[in-house]
């Protein structure tokens, strides 16, 4: 090979050189814009257009996902809220306040008038049944002026046309220097039972327990030897009663039961004393449903499968618990 020819090879081979370099050299620029361009709309998306910071800590409410405070949400009895920390574990506390912000009623306490603008901020978490789960808490109520009489820790009567919808109480999550607040208000299917001399009135504001035209027996049945005596036994034969009645198959088969799960019921509601559980409130419902399904004298398998559906409650735990027990027993 002569020089020339040499010179020009080595000439060749450095214009190939140069020409990978300066593909790798691109090839890098190009990834490192696009990894860019990556973190700069990740960046712009976790905060909010950069007008926040990344949310580290997550609160679902009833598996409702929330970032940050909110208003307009409905906890109903039972309802779980977790805490969740995206990099561990989370520590924080809780209190439910009075929220007169998007709403007002007149009430007493012990006899003396107030109105819920007086209560603004004001704690009402005694009147809640607050249980610590592993990730979060869950909350439990009866009714409104239940939740009040326990919080101000006097009688409370609330005007019959007062409007307790909306917004009523603040819960308030606060986790370091981080505070959380979701303006809720109380939903319940049975919102209040009242006892006549003459009926059983469900006041139910969505209409979807309330007979046309209630009756109650006139006579009131023989209780069994073995009737219950404090409230707590009778809350516990009214759940162990309304899952025999659910399981049955005919009229026959719960016609010998009905008397005493009425008198139970009766005694319960006019008590005063409920623990207000959520198994209970299942169970006095679904006999709502039971009470009306037999005046007829029958016991149809459609009605049956709808008690055996009100009794599965929001959780179903009801009789997954009778069912178990029962295993064990036998």
């Amino acid at each position: 090979m002569t020089k020339a020819e040499q010179e020009q090879k080595a000439k060749k081979e450095q214009r190939q050189k140069t020409a990978r370099t300066v593909a790798i050299v691109l090839l890098v620029i190009l990834m490192l814009a696009i990894l860019g361009f990556a973190g700069f709309g990740i960046a712009y998306l976790v905060t909010d257009g950069f007008g926040g910071r990344m949310p580290m800590t997550v609160i679902v409410i009833d598996d409702e996902i929330y970032s940050q405070s909110a208003e307009d949400i409905e906890v109903y009895p039972g309802d779980e809220v977790r805490v969740q920390n995206l990099i561990g574990d989370t520590q924080y506390t809780m209190q439910i306040v009075g929220n007169a912000s998007k709403n007002n009623f007149a009430f007493t306490l012990d006899g003396e008038p107030y109105t819920w603008r007086d209560m603004d901020g004001e704690d009402m978490t005694a009147g809640f049944t607050i249980i610590q789960t592993e990730t979060g808490f869950t909350i439990d109520y009866t009714t409104v002026p239940s939740i009040l009489t326990a919080a101000l820790g006097g009688e409370v009567v609330i005007s019959e046309d007062a409007e307790t919808t909306g917004d009523l109480f603040t819960l308030i999550i606060t986790i370091g220097e981080e505070e959380y607040r979701f303006g809720f208000g109380v939903g319940s299917g049975v919102t209040e039972i009242i006892l006549d001399p003459d009926q059983i009135v469900i006041t139910d504001p969505d209409g979807a327990l309330q007979p046309d035209d209630p009756e109650r027996p006139t006579e009131e049945p023989e209780k069994p030897e073995d009737y219950p005596e404090t409230i707590a036994e009778k809350e516990e034969a009214m759940i162990r009663y309304m899952v025999q009645a659910a399981r049955a198959q005919s009229y026959e088969e719960i016609e010998p039961i009905m008397g005493t799960i009425h008198q139970l019921y009766t005694d319960i509601v006019s008590s005063g004393e409920s623990s207000g559980s959520s198994d209970l409130r299942t169970a006095l419902s679904a006999y709502v449903t039971l009470h009306y399904a037999v005046e007829d004298g029958e016991y149809t398998a459609e009605e049956a499968a709808a008690v055996r559906e009100d009794l599965q409650g929001s959780d179903g735990t009801i009789l997954k618990r009778s069912e178990k027990y029962a295993k064990k027993q036998q």
